[in-house]
């Protein structure tokens, strides 16, 4: 069973016709460090991706994801609602629709606590986004210096971590 107070291990959760993977994350610093190194482009960096442009609500920015061994294309990333430090919404572009990424900050008696939401069409889509979410928060725990370094994408992504997350092991 998935301890939802934190764990590393997304979840996928199914309301109202609605699926969405889930994260909670606890951390010890306080929800203003933790909302910097989720907003600000060079703390971003160090663990998922830079974006450039003029952020407001209803904007786009320019956002570039980390991947191993190059980084991916920069997007145009529509913002749907900031509100520090508590809140902040996203709108990444894909095929079948904006992929809604949600991260929810709250204070907590030691630090902070991070939900991270990204709204799935199909419950088969975790997949896919759960083992790269997964390790983007390790690298997150990394750079708020509270983990060791994540390894690399091809350590990472094992049968165990796909199987994890509904992917068929590869023999």
């Amino acid at each position: 069973m998935v301890d939802e107070r934190s764990s590393p291990l997304g979840r996928v959760v199914g309301t109202d016709g609605q699926t969405r993977l889930e994260f909670r994350r606890d951390h010890s610093v306080p929800v203003e460090d933790l909302w910097s190194a989720v907003t600000e482009p060079d703390r971003l960096a160090r663990w998922v991706g830079t974006w450039s442009g003029e952020p407001r609500v209803g904007g786009t920015v320019k956002f570039q994801l980390l991947h191993e061994p190059e980084p991916m294309e920069p997007e145009d990333v529509t913002i749907v609602a900031c509100d520090p430090p508590r809140l902040l919404a996203v709108d990444f572009p894909s095929p079948d629709g904006p992929w809604r990424i949600e991260l929810e900050l709250s204070a907590t008696e030691t630090g902070s606590s991070l939900l991270f939401v990204q709204s799935l069409f199909g419950a088969d889509q975790a997949a896919d986004a759960g083992p790269g979410w997964h390790w983007y928060l390790d690298r997150l725990a990394h750079a708020l210096g509270e983990a060791p370094r994540a390894p690399g994408w091809d350590e990472f992504y094992t049968p165990e971590v796909r199987a994890a997350y509904g992917r068929p092991t590869l023999s």
